[in-house]
């Protein structure tokens, strides 16, 4: 093992006890400013990592499919447990969000920087209002449902066309 008594190299072991000794030798303070605005470094990072990306091609089914796998499993399963065409689930989700999963209606600004409310609940894939999507949850019993993930946005979708259709007699 290249008489290494760790599984680092030389050099990294004197990185890594250099940067040990530059930490003790901070104050309190010093520690727990460093400390909490790593924890909050990484935590950002963390929860921007959990977000998925938008297709690069929103125009072209099979690019999505290819770039997200298993988002065909879930179209595909929502189109067969509702009987709406594939293509419909994917029409819709592209012109309410255009694959974007924290989509959401623009709000209204005061005075160019004041945050004001948004014109609607809607958001996620599917753009569902909350009063459409607690009637989702209830019909279906789905509770751990979110707008944010597409499994349940398209499978919302499916739901929604096919209830629109048979309370219609479309």
């Amino acid at each position: 093992m290249n008489g290494w008594r760790t599984a680092f190299p030389p050099t990294w072991r004197a990185r890594i006890t250099g940067v040990a000794r530059r930490w003790t030798a901070l104050s309190l303070r010093e520690r727990i400013v460093w400390g909490g605005s790593l924890t909050v470094l990484s935590s950002l990072l963390l929860l921007a990592s959990c977000t998925t990306a938008p297709p690069r091609d929103i125009d072209d089914a099979c690019a999505i499919f290819e770039q997200h796998e298993d988002w065909f499993a879930d179209a595909d399963a929502a189109s067969q447990r509702w009987g709406v065409p594939l293509p419909m689930l994917l029409a819709i989700i592209h012109q309410e969000s255009a694959f974007q999963a924290d989509a959401r209606p623009p709000r209204t600004w005061y005075l160019g920087f004041i945050p004001g409310p948004r014109p609607s609940s809607a958001h996620g894939y599917s753009q569902a209002l909350d009063g459409s999507w607690d009637d989702y949850i209830a019909a279906t019993g789905n509770h751990g449902a979110e707008r944010d993930q597409f499994d349940d946005a398209v499978d919302f979708i499916g739901w929604y066309v096919s209830e629109t259709a048979r309370r219609n007699g479309v």
